[in-house]
């Protein structure tokens, strides 16, 4: 959850409230900024997971000249490095030979967060009956963010 956050406020609530602003004044909302092709992340991800990468794994770094990129790379990093500590399921798998299908995983889960964070007025069916879906995995998310963040 604490990976999860992170990303929110450094990328998925930007942008989705950029586009609440624009769905409330009427206006357009554009597409989603070009990103770097799949493979080029998850590969990056891995070197970083393979190099001990403190840029990616440090939990306190200055990303004042971050990319986009950078904060993708990060999530996957911290997912797959975090998910192998003590008492992880995945603890005790292999290290070399799953390293890239655990990118994988997580680089498609930083993918659906995207998507459930985005805005969208598409009209047709289809794509109102996956934009209510991704809407109540957004409330949900939110709500599991706010309840991680409430002091005891």
């Amino acid at each position: 959850m604490d990976i999860y956050h992170e990303y929110c406020i450094v990328e998925l609530e930007p942008r989705r409230a950029q586009e609440e602003r624009l769905m409330h004044a009427c206006q357009r909302i554009p597409p989603s900024p070009k990103r770097s092709s799949a493979q080029f992340l998850i590969q990056a991800a891995m070197a970083g997971l393979d190099r001990k990468s403190e840029k990616y794994l440090k939990h306190h770094v200055d990303k004042s000249n971050w990319t986009m990129d950078d904060h993708d790379i990060r999530f996957i990093v911290r997912l797959v490095y975090e998910g192998r500590c003590s008492g992880r399921w995945w603890e005790n798998l292999p290290d070399k030979s799953l390293t890239g299908d655990l990118c994988t995983t997580a680089y498609r889960l930083l993918c659906w967060l995207r998507f459930t964070h985005k805005v969208s007025t598409a009209s047709s069916p289809s794509n109102q009956q996956q934009r209510a879906v991704a809407s109540e995995w957004y409330r949900q998310l939110t709500q599991a963010r706010r309840q991680r963040l409430m002091p005891c």
